[in-house]
């Protein structure tokens, strides 16, 4: 949501976020644009269709980085998510 505010789009349900980025349907049907920024996107969908949740929690790392570095970057040595894995 943070993100799409920075791009100045507008909010998608989080029930529809999926939709969104992988149906040109979806687009034309409630007249929204594609979203602009394709690494992210493709980034995004990757984390959705992960499995693993090591896999999963490291891809939210590079999403998080990424964006923090698109908004004009923010950097602590070492940081990391803490989240409990459940496997």
């Amino acid at each position: 949501m943070e993100y799409g505010q920075y791009l100045n789009i507008a909010t998608i349900p989080t029930y529809q976020i999926h939709t969104y980025l992988v149906d040109p349907i979806y687009l034309q049907k409630y007249m929204k644009s594609a979203f602009p920024d394709e690494r992210f996107k493709q980034m995004f969908l990757h984390a959705l269709n992960e499995n693993n949740a090591e896999q999963m929690l490291e891809s939210l790392e590079t999403l998080v980085s990424y964006v923090l570095k698109q908004m004009g970057g923010f950097h602590i040595d070492g940081w990391h998510v803490k989240s409990p894995i459940e496997g």
